[in-house]
């Protein structure tokens, strides 16, 4: 529960809001696949994940 209240960053916001808009967008156009994405993106936001899982992409050190 900490997680999902704390650390918000520019990206997880805008991410957050593009998630909810999808959602939106597929409850007035009646499209489930729309509102799948919507839902998977608002989750991502929300439990701050990403495709490389949770800050995984910051960790990435080159040499």
């Amino acid at each position: 529960m900490k997680r999902m209240l704390k650390g918000w960053y520019f990206m997880r916001i805008i991410r957050l809001l593009i998630g909810l808009y999808f959602c939106w967008e597929a409850v007035t156009a009646r499209e489930w696949p729309l509102g799948l994405a919507g839902l998977l993106i608002t989750w991502m936001a929300l439990s701050d994940t990403g495709c490389c899982g949770a800050k995984g992409c910051r960790n990435i050190k080159t040499t």
